[in-house]
């Protein structure tokens, strides 16, 4: 690469210039304290980042390493430095953030339970709403399993339902009953595999909800005498 990154024409009018004549007061202190540091203490910098503004005032990043230069006896006579353009790297680390910050507020605001498991059955993730339910924090809950959570028949159900989904690739729904302090609970429950980008197994994904108050109001209505359904099932 020849001077122009610099404003140069070519790298032989870089040659006796110091980073003062080439940067911006503040970026020129801070290269010229890491150069001193490696020279005093002999210890390499590598890939430091380094955002900056190219000449039409768009946001470039750099890659940096620099490294001591010796003598024939191991003295450090001075640095040589190595820089790269990492800038559509970073651009996507920043996507990729982006869109983990939109995903992690979508589901956290989601009137649903939703929750993460890996291949052992492991807890990886458990958004707001199942951390109040369970009355936890997301940093107790992940690492453990449900048999730390529920009653053993009701953790060998969620185990085996987990199991089947992930050996099958299917996913799994269901409307489950529990009983409860305050009675007969009901969930609906969707089970789905989970993947990593090279399309390997490596969890299960549980999103359920509450819907006791619409079961008992379907109860209700079949147990009234003039429903068909009801009468349905009598004798004659």
């Amino acid at each position: 690469m020849g001077g122009e990154l610099f404003g140069a024409e070519n790298r032989h009018e870089l040659v006796g210039k110091c980073d003062h004549d080439l940067f911006p007061k503040e970026m020129a202190d801070e290269y010229l304290a890491d150069e001193k540091r490696l020279m005093e203490t002999g210890i390499s910098l590598i890939d430091k980042r380094e955002p900056e503004e190219d000449t039409d005032g768009k946001l470039v990043c750099f890659s940096t390493s620099k490294l001591p230069i010796r003598d024939d006896s191991g003295e450090v006579i001075g640095t040589f430095g190595i820089s790269r353009d990492v800038t559509s790297h970073m651009e996507a680390e920043n996507a990729l953030r982006d869109s983990e910050a939109l995903y992690h507020s979508l589901v956290e605001n989601l009137f649903v339970h939703l929750i993460r498991k890996d291949l052992e059955g492991k807890f990886t993730y458990a958004n707001k709403l199942f951390c109040e339910l369970s009355s936890r924090a997301e940093d107790e809950i992940v690492g453990t399993a449900d048999f730390d959570l529920y009653a053993k028949e009701m953790a060998e159900k969620y185990r085996a339902n987990g199991l089947q989904v992930m050996k099958s690739g299917k996913t799994f729904e269901a409307m489950e009953e529990n009983e409860a302090e305050q009675g007969r609970i009901y969930a609906r429950v969707i089970k789905s595999p989970l993947y990593n980008a090279s399309g390997k197994s490596v969890g299960v994904q549980n999103v359920f909800w509450d819907i006791t108050e619409q079961k008992r109001s379907e109860l209700k209505v079949l147990e009234q005498p003039n429903n068909p359904a009801a009468n349905a099932s009598k004798p004659c």
